[in-house]
């Protein structure tokens, strides 16, 4: 995603089946509070929401 790929993409570049894909890619969203808009990209806002979130290996 951070190379701003879809999920067809996704799903060829490890060999998974794109039904594998679309479900991950949309928890990912969810985690990030990146919610369905038409004004923004949310791949593109993926990253820096990302980055910002607190490293939860060292949170527990």
């Amino acid at each position: 995603m951070a190379l701003g790929l879809s999920n067809a993409a996704i799903s060829r570049e490890l060999h998974l089946s794109i039904k594998t894909v679309e479900p991950v890619v949309s928890t990912i969203f969810s985690k990030l509070d990146l919610h369905a808009d038409a004004d923004s990209n949310r791949r593109v806002l993926a990253v820096p929401a990302h980055a910002q979130r607190p490293n939860e290996s060292t949170e527990r």
